[in-house]
């Protein structure tokens, strides 16, 4: 018997904005303390849009897929991030709207990273890679 993802779409909701604004926060304290790095954090889509300069562990768009996205302001973000030499990183929640994931066409392949946040499990009570949330890294 299979029993599903443990949290609902209101929760994974909750759990991406909360992520979201907490990566906001970060972008907008570098752009206070760091402005030689031209930060960019803007929310968008209910989630947030954040380039602080490159490798940084907040560089990353998160919490989009559970309100309408503007995708102006997201090719404007991009375009700010490109013109800064960066790349745009998109995390995707598996809860989010599967229309979004439809359209993430938009959104070069290889940038959009499918999260498994809440983990979900599969028939038999035990998730990809014995649980983990995260790509299957045990092949190749």
């Amino acid at each position: 018997m299979s029993r599903g993802c443990f949290a609902d779409r209101a929760l994974s909701r909750r759990i991406e904005a909360a992520e979201a604004r907490f990566t906001l926060a970060c972008g907008q304290v570098a752009q206070r303390l760091r402005p030689a790095t031209a930060a960019v954090a803007i929310a968008i889509g209910g989630g947030a849009a954040v380039f602080s300069g490159e490798g940084s562990p907040f560089d990353k768009v998160i919490g989009i897929g559970f309100e309408p996205v503007d995708w102006v302001a997201f090719d404007d973000f991009e375009a700010e991030v490109r013109s800064r030499g960066g790349t745009v990183q998109v995390e995707l929640a598996t809860r989010a709207d599967p229309e979004l994931a439809r359209a993430r066409a938009r959104i070069s392949p290889g940038r959009v990273r499918g999260r498994a946040r809440p983990p979900c499990r599969r028939a038999g009570g035990r998730g990809p890679n014995g649980g983990h949330p995260g790509p299957d890294r045990r092949a190749g």
